[in-house]
């Protein structure tokens, strides 16, 4: 179930709830479940967000460590054909 559809189902069950109260001290009960519940909520998809958005910076400096390497190599080559093709032509 994504984060959405988890809110939407809590509110849902809230509102039932809230129907179903018989007095104003259940009620004020009911919304302090439904607050804490929805805190709690946050807490797990707030930490689910950060473990993603970490493990996709994780990946992105490895391929960038890979790109800066291959960057690095084609330059070294570059320079090698560069240095070669100046010999050639001085002879």
């Amino acid at each position: 179930m994504n984060f959405a559809e988890q809110n939407v189902a809590n509110a849902y069950d809230y509102a039932q709830k809230l129907l179903e109260a018989k007095d104003l001290r259940t009620l004020f009960a009911l919304h302090g479940e439904y607050i804490n519940a929805q805190t709690q909520m946050f807490r797990e998809q707030a930490t689910t967000v950060r473990d993603v958005a970490y493990k996709v910076a994780a990946e992105f400096a490895l391929h960038g460590e890979y790109i800066d390497a291959q960057a690095q190599m084609f330059r070294e080559q570059a320079t090698t054909v560069r240095d070669v093709a100046y010999k050639v032509a001085a002879k």
